[in-house]
């Protein structure tokens, strides 16, 4: 299945698998995730940017690391399968971080695998958060693919609840071999903007950096 790239039927075979210990098995499932695997430093020019919230499919603490190096405040955060989803919706009016797919730290709540898939859609807070983001804020889509599951999952929850009429215009920067993508986000009310993606995305971080210079 990882040959195929059915890499949701494939994370659903390993966590059914009876022959790994349950310990082991969520170990080596958030072991890619753990601090010791990522620099923040990249990041800081975006969380100086004045955004109201981050909200990531991502399941590491990089955002929050980022985030306290420029502020020297950790980060309001609000999680999945936590009551601080909710909160962040109507009670929080700081900048927060919210990780929707779950976290490392809690290898249980990380959304890989089919019924994890199906477990959210049932999670009003979820459902909920969501719906709110997308229809009350404008969103800037960084990092995506929109090939990956995750954020495919997101949008045809919210496709299903409102669609096709969306009230916001959002943006997303993609990559220029990305094209055939444009009509599919439009349908979502998404306004791509294409950029090369030579050298690492060296092109976008550039304009993160020119874009915080520009707001200092």
């Amino acid at each position: 299945r990882v040959a195929a790239e059915l890499y949701v039927h494939a994370a659903s075979l390993y966590k059914q698998c009876p022959l790994i210990p349950e310990g082991e098995k969520y170990r080596a499932l958030v072991a890619p995730f753990g601090r010791d695997r990522y620099d923040a430093t990249r990041l800081r020019a975006l969380l100086a940017l004045p955004f109201q919230a981050v909200v990531t499919t991502n399941f590491d603490y990089s955002m929050h690391d980022a985030y306290a190096a420029v502020h020297g405040v950790a980060p309001m955060a609000a999680e999945l399968s936590d009551p601080s989803l909710r909160q962040a919706i109507y009670n929080w009016r700081e900048f927060y971080i919210a990780r929707v797919h779950g976290r490392a730290e809690i290898p249980e709540t990380v959304v890989l695998a089919t019924n994890d898939y199906a477990r959210t859609e049932k999670d009003l807070d979820y459902t909920e958060f969501l719906f709110h983001v997308l229809t009350r804020r404008t969103c800037l889509f960084m990092g995506y693919s929109f090939v990956d599951p995750a954020i495919g999952h997101v949008l045809d929850i919210v496709d299903r609840r409102i669609g096709p009429n969306f009230p916001q215009l959002h943006y997303a920067f993609l990559p220029a071999t990305a094209t055939k993508l444009a009509a599919r986000l439009s349908r979502y009310n998404i306004q791509v903007v294409y950029y090369e993606d030579t050298d690492g995305h060296e092109v976008l971080w550039k304009s993160v950096r020119d874009a915080l210079d520009i707001y200092r």
